[in-house]
């Protein structure tokens, strides 16, 4: 807290990581102006550290002053805009903060720029803000172009495909986040992460399960190919339409394995041996993943499924959940396997242990008929 002519301004506070609480708190419908008090604030501290080394207190309570009657007077009528694909909560008013500052010449460009990344931290969310700005009717020409120039600044610093993808999948990441209740600026960033990784599809689908859980996989799917679609139709897409090529054909191998996903577990679960040994499906889809990525050690991934309770079967109950597991397996495509060799390595591991348990529990039906006659 400062305490400048007799008045106490807060610290501001810059806006913090992804997902965490911001230090501009976003503005909800119906906030009294009373309540939108300490954003204001906040702005006429950060004016003040710079006003501060040039002429003090004078000049800081003059700009002060018409920076409050400006937002005070723009409150009532500042438009709403078009921030749609505007992530960023709270992004009217952080809009119309902008322009506020902007305006203020005293404001030299350096802190413009700097007040600006704080109010809207990703690339995207700033460009759209600017360029909605700049396509307003009424504004002065000298603040059109002081937004201008924090425009171009802004998109000569920022990786071309990030931000490009973040305001392609903006609209989808904010649908795909209502639905699946979590932070739409954390689906951009997966849909980003998407266009940047050249893996085979796999392990990102296993980076989905770990960030939105096990039964939001499929969902988070469709967003990305939704977001996909909607960058390959966009004005000004993220890749060269060559580039598109591959991406939609790591699509098609994630839908393959979500199918294949589906299959499998859905039959560990239906098979009453399987099911009695694990009933959860994040375990076998765990399993299916570890088995898929790392074959040649299938071995480790059925050890977590159900290493614990295995050995505490029967043999003929160990052969017949060994066998299930093997067909189920086996109807998953070779594709998804990592590896050349990878399926057979799995499926020879499986069989192996299927044929040890099946004479296992021949032994034990022989001495038993031995032991009755």
């Amino acid at each position: 807290m400062q305490i400048r002519n007799g008045i106490a301004f807060p610290q501001p506070r810059p806006l913090e990581t992804l997902g965490d609480e911001s230090g501009r708190r976003p503005v909800a419908e119906g906030d009294a102006p009373e309540q939108l008090a300490v954003n204001d604030s906040a702005l006429e501290a950060m004016l003040f550290q710079e006003v501060s080394a040039q002429d003090g207190s004078e000049l800081y309570a003059a700009m002060g002053r018409r920076f409050r009657d400006r937002l005070k007077d723009e409150r009532s009528d500042f438009p709403q805009g078009n921030f749609d694909r505007v992530l960023e909560d709270g992004a009217s008013d952080g809009a119309r903060q902008l322009q506020a500052l902007a305006e203020l010449e005293e404001v030299p460009f350096e802190r413009l720029f700097q007040e600006a990344r704080k109010m809207f931290s990703d690339d995207s969310d700033l460009i759209l803000v600017l360029r909605e700005l700049m396509r307003r009717k009424g504004i002065k020409e000298v603040v059109r172009r002081r937004l201008r120039q924090l425009h171009d600044q802004i998109e000569q610093q920022a990786d071309p495909r990030r931000l490009k993808a973040g305001i392609n999948c903006g609209l989808k990441a904010r649908l795909f986040g209502s639905k699946l209740k979590v932070d739409a600026r954390l689906l951009r960033e997966t849909y980003r992460q998407f266009l940047e990784n050249d893996d085979s599809g796999v392990p990102s689908y296993e980076a989905w399960i770990v960030m939105y859980g096990v039964e939001a996989r499929d969902r988070v799917l469709r967003f990305v190919g939704d977001a996909l679609i909607a960058d390959m139709n966009a004005l000004d897409p993220s890749c060269h339409r060559l580039e598109f090529f591959p991406l939609l054909a790591r699509i098609g191998t994630l839908r393959v394995l979500s199918s294949a996903d589906q299959l499998f577990v859905g039959r560990a679960l239906a098979t009453g041996r399987l099911r009695d040994l694990n009933d959860s499906e994040g375990d076998w889809v765990a399993f299916l993943l570890g088995a898929l990525q790392y074959p040649d050690e299938i071995g480790e991934a059925l050890d977590l499924a159900i290493g614990d309770r295995l050995p505490l079967c029967r043999a003929a109950e160990r052969s017949e959940a060994l066998q299930a597991l093997l067909r189920h397996l086996s109807a998953v495509p070779g594709i998804l396997f990592a590896g050349d060799g990878g399926r057979d390595a799995a499926l020879d591991f499986l069989l192996e242990r299927a044929s040890e348990a099946f004479d296992h529990e021949q032994r034990e039906r022989r001495m038993t008929h031995g032991g009755q006659r």
